[in-house]
């Protein structure tokens, strides 16, 4: 039983005067399978917005498992450290496609 019934406070009718009723949204939990397909995904270009929609998620979730990921946000600059790392690497003989990979960046892939 819900507290609302319990209280004889009609279920239908906000609690306070004035104030309007919102339905909540089941909130879902993607679990480490899901996670990992998410994370891919966006590393091979979908967008945030498509990864929340097929995912059945907010985009502040899809933005927070990508931080946590430690996945770099396409359109975001490296940093200067990173750039400096990757011209080291890129001036030791490393291909483009493996600094990228180093990065996790698929922006910085050659075709």
């Amino acid at each position: 039983m819900r507290l609302e019934q319990l209280a004889g406070i009609p279920v239908d009718q906000p609690i306070h005067p004035g104030h309007k009723l919102v339905a909540r949204k089941h909130l879902r939990r993607l679990n480490p399978t899901d996670i990992t397909r998410l994370i891919d995904s966006y590393l091979g270009g979908v967008t945030l917005k498509e990864l929340a929609a097929v995912h059945g998620i907010n985009l502040t979730t899809v933005s927070s498992i990508l931080e946590r990921a430690q996945v770099r946000r396409r359109g975001r600059p490296l940093s200067s450290n990173d750039v400096e790392k990757a011209t080291h690497l890129y001036r030791s003989g490393q291909s483009l496609s493996v600094v990228a990979g180093h990065f996790r960046d698929p922006r910085m892939k050659l075709d």
